[in-house]
């Protein structure tokens, strides 16, 4: 078995979460994006723009709670067992959780709809 060094674990290992980032990033805007332009079943109307903004604060605190959730999951472990595979859908809750939190400390309403169109994507 060939062992990768550590400048390559660290290679791959960045790559991941550089990936991770705009994953989130993209699904942010994709949420945001569909909110604001096609109506729902369930909303009284589409998303007005002041609502909310996709400026750096709110790409942040959707991205780090995604890369977050999915470290406290255990996705970022170099081994995985079979008794201990990582869940998305554990990573998923972790991230409303964090997502909340880091909203009521930044003193931004965000909108559920958006919460939760970025968690089922």
């Amino acid at each position: 078995m060939i062992r990768l060094r550590s400048k390559e674990k660290f290679g791959r290992l960045a790559v991941l979460v550089a990936g991770d980032f705009l994953l989130a990033w993209g699904t942010l805007a994709l949420a945001v994006y569909i909110r604001r332009t096609v109506p729902l079943v369930f909303t009284r109307s589409l998303l007005p723009t002041e609502n909310i903004t996709l400026d750096g604060t709110t790409v942040v605190l959707f991205a780090v709670s995604f890369l977050a959730a999915l470290a406290l999951s255990g996705f970022y472990r170099r081994r995985i067992l079979p008794r201990e595979r990582p869940l998305i859908l554990t990573a998923l809750v972790i991230q409303v959780a964090l997502i909340a939190i880091g909203g009521a400390f930044n003193e931004r309403a965000l909108p559920r709809t958006v919460i939760v169109g970025v968690i089922l994507m």
